[in-house]
């Protein structure tokens, strides 16, 4: 995905994947800024991956799914401050 400028949908719902995905997303975001929608729900990142993929967001991600992840507090801290800096108040 680094490499591939051309994926803008990236669906791996129910997967069964852990952390490590959410590790190698986050690098993979780095470079890869066509992905808009993300949908990782119903697996198993917890609050490491959901909080490593929330912090490598750029501005092109319009969708990210990550509900029934076994996260917590330190992803819902992450996708707060994620929102806020996309979407400051006025």
């Amino acid at each position: 995905m680094q490499k591939n400028d051309s994926i803008e949908r990236l669906i791996m719902r129910q997967t069964r994947v852990g952390v490590s995905l959410g590790r190698q997303l986050s690098i993979s975001l780095q470079t890869n800024r066509t992905l808009t929608h993300i949908e990782v729900g119903s697996n198993r990142l917890g609050d490491e991956g959901v909080s490593c993929l929330v912090r490598a967001l750029g501005n092109t991600v319009l969708y990210l799914g990550v509900s029934d992840n076994q996260a917590g507090p330190k992803s819902a801290h992450a996708l707060l401050g994620y929102v806020d800096s996309v979407l400051p108040c006025r």
